[in-house]
């Protein structure tokens, strides 16, 4: 051939660079679909870990503060000074929750895009999981700290 070379060679080459091609994509679609399933768990986890330690130590806070509260008014105030813990950034904490998990939600939303390519619009596929995932951690770690401290009597 004038313009190329042997038709063999070049079939030859052009057919073990597609056949490469064709793997480094399966590789890669291996590694991002086990990734996007790794980071939605994860960012479950954390999520819930966070809601609920934040709701615990917000219960745990008002508990105590409650019994100082009847420390102070009954058998001294040197009982009451013993147990005094400062809970006052609760509510500054209980209200940077909401953005923090919007702001991982997105993050992880953004992380498997990136790593599978492909589809732009996957991202929000993945962003409706993640958000799914930081409401049914919303939902189930409060209740789950009601049913722990509603055995623990505050009187």
């Amino acid at each position: 051939v004038s313009v190329g070379g042997e038709p063999e060679e070049v079939g030859l080459r052009a057919s073990v660079m597609t056949a490469k091609v064709n793997f480094m994509r399966a590789k890669r679609e291996l590694v991002s679909s086990t990734f996007g399933g790794l980071a939605l768990m994860t960012h479950a986890a954390i999520v819930f870990l966070m809601v609920f330690i934040i709701d615990v130590v917000s219960k745990f806070g008002s508990m105590v503060q409650a019994a100082n509260a009847s420390l102070a008014l009954g058998q001294g105030a040197s009982a009451a000074t013993a147990l005094s813990f400062d809970f006052a950034n609760m509510q500054f904490l209980q209200a940077l929750m909401p953005p923090v998990i919007l702001v991982l939600s997105v993050i992880n939303a953004m992380a498997p895009r990136a790593t599978a390519g492909g589809y732009t619009h996957k991202f929000f596929l993945y962003l409706g999981l993640t958000l799914l995932a930081s409401g049914a951690s919303l939902i189930v770690a409060p209740a789950l700290v009601g049913k722990i401290f509603g055995t623990v009597s505050t009187a």
